[in-house]
């Protein structure tokens, strides 16, 4: 999925339903992420839970083909977690304070902004948008392809506006 195909979204959701779609800013995404909280490390708390988040915890070392992992998985997963080396239904994992699923792991999230490594030390304190033009738009969350190490609430990353990745999706924010 890559940027341009979340945008064309949220433009086909606001023709069909008349009301008006959009990606998050990288603020309206992290503060989504900790539920209401301002500090904590991760959308489950301070503390890595190997069954807080579908990331990377399932890595046994090399790449595996489907068949290895569910061999693998049906002798180790279930005392791990249930994160997996793909995607999850929505819901496998807690919810945080705000009832979200998956704000960490799973995919990595599109939002509005373009990405500037140093923004958020320049940026406005209050509700900052992202600067004003890039070349990459920033994205949240991390991914199910991510060691857990990198996927703590303030996590960034950056492509390109149309590049399509396997472990790359989106949320919606509906103005009303």
């Amino acid at each position: 999925m890559s940027y341009e195909d979340a945008v064309a979204y949220t433009r086909w959701l606001s023709g069909v339903t008349g009301d008006r779609y959009r990606l998050p800013t990288e603020a309206e995404w992290e503060y989504a992420a900790r539920g209401g909280s301002d500090g904590q490390d991760y959308v489950f708390g301070d503390t890595w839970r190997v069954d807080g988040a579908n990331t990377a915890t399932w890595q046994i070392g090399h790449a595996i083909t489907r068949k290895q992992w569910k061999d693998w998985w049906d002798r180790e997963g279930e005392r791990l977690s249930r994160a997996q080396p793909m995607t999850t239904r929505v819901g496998q994992f807690p919810a945080n304070a705000f009832g979200l699923y998956d704000m960490t792991g799973n995919v990595w999230e599109w939002t509005q902004d373009w990405y500037q490594e140093d923004y958020y030390q320049v940026s406005p304190a209050k509700d900052p948008h992202g600067p004003a033009t890039g070349r990459e738009k920033a994205l949240r969350g991390c991914s199910w392809y991510n060691q857990p190490d990198v996927c703590f609430v303030a996590s960034r990353d950056r492509y390109a506006p149309d590049r399509r990745l396997y472990y790359t999706g989106f949320r919606v924010v509906a103005e009303h």
